[in-house]
């Protein structure tokens, strides 16, 4: 409490021999005095089993607006094993730190990570997403959209859009909404940059695939509506889609299987 950077030698001297109540008390007062070289500490610290010790760091870093604390984050989580609590503080942490490099680096370990990964990652992009500065403008545009105001609703996620330029929601619901409005060309682009941001972003490959059909682009349509077909296995509209283009590409026996398996579902 009355300590100034003078302490801060001797505290890191002792710190790993006292227990995990007094390790924490110490990343605190490190954090309060001088918060670079708590930074430089925090990889260092983090590497312990003891949760009060790892939850006390991913508190102070979330509340760290840095991105060196973020990386901080981030390198726990990329190194953490399954079944550690700093995967999981980490993790919490990284979805209330809301950043590019904090979205682009839990796409891609929901992508790409272990099975214990991926479902912290998505919970963590809930979480990152829902403390966008474009959330609130995106909930507008849903209930405008469900209510018949397209053209309403195209001006709320384009301030969401403004609002943040990687928030994926805002650019899957602007499309959907110029869809409906028959502007193919507009929507198209929305869904270019919403599978940019997030290539696996759930349906965005169907919504392309449709468009581009929609805009007699069959060829270009097929790979979006397998890969729609993959994640949705049971999803008729897919493979009524599919099947329309295969028909309109005079590929009978595939588009006559589609349409059957559209039918069978």
């Amino acid at each position: 409490a009355i300590g100034d950077d003078r302490i801060l030698d001797d505290l890191l001297a002792i710190y790993p021999e006292l227990n995990s109540s007094d390790q924490a008390a110490v990343l605190r007062t490190i954090a309060q005095i001088d918060r670079r070289r708590f930074l430089d500490f925090a990889p260092t610290a983090f590497q312990t089993d003891e949760r009060s010790v790892v939850s006390t760091l991913a508190d102070i870093l979330k509340k760290t607006p840095s991105l060196d604390a973020i990386e901080v984050l981030i390198i726990a989580a990329r190194q953490a094993e399954d079944d550690s609590p700093q995967l999981t503080y980490s993790m919490q942490a990284l979805g209330n730190t809301y950043s590019p490099q904090s979205r682009e680096f839990l796409v891609e370990l929901r992508d790409t990570g272990s099975e214990k990964k991926q479902e912290l990652a998505r919970n963590a992009l809930q979480s990152l997403y829902y403390r966008s500065p474009a959330h609130s403008y995106a909930q507008q545009a849903v209930r405008s959209s469900s209510e018949g105001k397209k053209s309403q609703a195209v001006q709320q996620f384009t301030l969401a859009i403004e609002a943040d330029s990687s928030y994926p929601q805002a650019f899957h619901g602007r499309g959907d909404a110029y869809r409906s409005q028959n502007e193919m060309e507009k929507a198209l682009q929305d869904y270019n940059t919403l599978l940019k941001l997030d290539p696996k972003w759930p349906g965005g490959h169907a919504s392309r695939g449709q468009t581009l059909s929609a805009l007699a682009r069959f060829e270009e349509a097929l790979p979006d509506l397998d890969i729609a077909i993959k994640t949705q296995p049971d999803n008729a509209d897919w493979y009524s889609a599919r099947g329309h283009a295969y028909s309109m590409l005079e590929q009978f026996q595939p588009a006559e299987e589609d349409y059957r398996k559209a039918l069978e579902l």
